[in-house]
């Protein structure tokens, strides 16, 4: 049907009309110069040709009696017999006189064949296809349009996967791409299944975000914490598994009496986790007011009720509470030019630097800890490789328990006031 929604959007052009479905609607759907009437064409004049060409009688008297050779000399004569035909075409296309009406009839009659009645979106696309063959011919500028063939699950996670690796990206954000864009799990990857142009262009457009460097979850628009969607932009870092680990060890010490208070709350992930988990009142607090916008925007969307507040630390803090949670800025300065472009031009430096030698923030943290705990309150915090030694020695009167996660390295304090 789209055969005859393109002949009447060519026949309602070349009539000078405007390019609308009701103009195009009111014109035939069967065209003069269809490769349909072609066809038909290059079948008559092969006929003739070939017959006036074994009518010689050097064809007929010498070449006739080889079989191979007569088939060679038609193939020769194809070019001749598609010029003909095509000369035919546009010969006839551009008269309706009446002598010449019957040799139009036959291709006219076959295309009453292959074609259909389009509907109105039909000629909606071939307009819209139309207009855009013009615009290509009137500038040469004009970006091609793409068309998107389905393919196999695992070809398109395969192709995904070399694009990402020639910029040195891990093969799990391929992974993360195709399973987003197609709606397959990561696990079903290797499915014997046929995916759309739609989802492909997807997952093509995804990859050439990332290829920019542009970290994942904020391309992707959210990631998972803790069995929650969170939200993720350039307003806050995005949420670690390790960071997870945090969350799940304080949890032990929280229950729905308790009062709990996330420094440093970014995306508000941590304080979020801690409040739908058991309950507990739950304060967060960040310096930066777009952080504290995005956390406020998880915590409307996961239906978490948090008290939010602008502090620089403990500057506008009050009351005591039973557990003090944090993942604070712990990345020197120095370091961060060397970090990974993902990390170092896309998220908050804000977030990230954690000053000369990473600790300006724990520093902070364990100074005024005991002024804001209750008794035999905990505070747990997430630290950097190697930083955990220096952290707990500044926990004087606590008792400090150092915790690897699960890749071994020593990434959780846990300190209880005493």
């Amino acid at each position: 049907m789209y055969h005859g929604a393109e002949h009447k959007t060519i026949t309602c052009y070349e009539k000078g009309l405007d390019l609308t479905v009701e103009n195009a609607r009111k014109c035939r759907r069967v065209h003069d110069r269809c490769g349909t009437t072609f066809t038909f064409f290059v079948m008559t004049v092969s006929i003739l040709v070939f017959s006036l060409f074994e009518a010689i009688p050097f064809v007929h008297g010498v070449i006739g009696s080889y079989r191979i050779l007569k088939a060679l000399f038609k193939i020769a004569l194809l070019p001749i017999v598609a010029g003909l035909s095509y000369e035919l075409l546009k010969f006839l296309s551009k008269t309706n006189f009446f002598l010449f009406i019957p040799l139009k009839l036959p291709g006219l009659g076959l295309q009453m064949i292959t074609t259909r009645e389009p509907d109105d979106e039909m000629l909606e696309v071939a307009i819209a296809a139309f207009k855009k063959a013009l615009l290509m011919d009137e500038d040469p500028e004009e970006p091609e349009c793409r068309f998107v063939c389905p393919e196999k699950l695992a070809v398109l996670t395969s192709e995904i996967k070399a694009k990402l690796a020639e910029k040195g990206i891990d093969e799990s954000d391929a992974e993360w791409i195709v399973s987003y864009a197609t709606g397959y799990k990561r696990s079903e990857l290797g499915k014997d299944v046929t995916v759309g142009g739609k989802a492909i262009d997807k997952a093509n457009a995804l990859a050439e975000e990332r290829v920019t460097g542009r970290p994942l979850w904020y391309i992707v628009g959210n990631a998972n914490f803790y069995g929650y969607e969170i939200k993720t932009d350039e307003r806050a870092l995005i949420p670690r598994p390790e960071t997870e680990e945090l969350v799940e060890r304080a949890l032990r010490h929280i229950n729905g009496e308790s009062k709990v208070l996330d420094l440093c709350t970014g995306s508000g992930a941590i304080a979020i986790a801690v409040k739908l988990k058991t309950g507990a009142e739950v304060t967060a607090s960040d310096v930066s007011e777009d952080a504290l916008s995005l956390a406020r925007e998880n915590a409307e969307t996961l239906k978490a009720d948090i008290n939010f507040i602008k502090s620089d630390m403990f500057e506008n803090i009050d009351g005591k509470f039973d557990v003090i949670i944090s993942n604070p800025p712990y990345i020197k300065s120095g370091d961060i030019a060397g970090l990974q472009t993902e990390v170092k031009d896309y998220e908050p430096t804000l977030a990230l630097d954690g000053g000369e030698d990473g600790l300006d923030f724990y520093r902070i943290i364990a100074k005024n800890a005991r002024e804001y705990l209750t008794e035999k309150g905990i505070v747990f915090l997430e630290v950097g490789a190697d930083q955990a030694d220096s952290v707990k020695d500044m926990f004087d009167g606590f008792f400090v328990d150092v915790i690897k996660d699960i890749s071994g390295v020593e990434r959780i304090i846990k300190a209880v006031k005493i």
